[in-house]
């Protein structure tokens, strides 16, 4: 956030974690820009992400490389608390590795845009998603699954778990392959009543 809070030194930013978390990251900014410190512009909390949501009036949830620590039962969860606390106004950036199917996906069609975001696949004979490309992406798929039964998504995922926690992508930032995308979201209705 430190890159943001430099170019947008108007916004408020508060950053939550544990309280291992908010120590280190303390720490970093005091180092880095103390600046944003010093003038609060930047504060620090202690926040369990499976309780109530302390923040209430946020403009902008973000999270970044959260969800994938986690299976789709707890991912909801965590976006529940957020859906609960948000206004009808606050948007949810979610930075998190897109995974591209190995082979052919509608919903990764060469012609249709999604979202603001289009995939187009790797020509044949090679596997849909130009094969190692991906590989990182893959790698920490496998090692989140296996360590903490958790998961990189696809767009469909993606897309799935957040209308089911009552928050509807619209638009997709995906420049490089490698690097993480942005799912921009906006609060949408739940289906059902779903208490924390």
């Amino acid at each position: 956030m430190i890159p943001v809070s430099k170019k947008y030194p108007h916004l408020k930013i508060i950053i939550e974690d544990v309280s291992a978390g908010i120590r280190d990251g303390a720490n970093f900014w005091n180092t880095h820009f103390p600046r944003a410190v010093t003038t609060k512009h930047v504060t620090f909390q202690v926040c369990d992400i499976f309780r109530e949501q302390p923040v209430k009036d946020a403009a902008v949830f973000h999270i970044r490389r959260v969800l994938h620590n986690w299976s789709d039962s707890y991912a909801k969860h965590i976006l529940l608390a957020l859906h609960h606390a948000a206004t009808p106004k606050t948007k949810l950036i979610v930075a998190e590795l897109l995974l591209h199917p190995t082979c052919a996906d509608p919903m990764h069609d060469n012609s249709a845009e999604r979202e603001g975001y289009q995939y187009k696949y790797a020509p044949e004979p090679l596997l849909a998603n130009y094969g190692s490309t991906h590989e990182v992406a893959y790698m920490t798929d496998l090692t989140m699954m296996t360590l903490f039964n958790g998961q990189d998504r696809t767009l469909p995922a993606m897309k799935k778990l957040l209308n089911e926690s009552g928050w509807h992508i619209t638009h997709v930032f995906a420049k490089n392959e490698r690097h993480l995308s942005h799912f921009l979201a906006e609060r949408g209705s739940l289906q059902n009543s779903t208490k924390l």
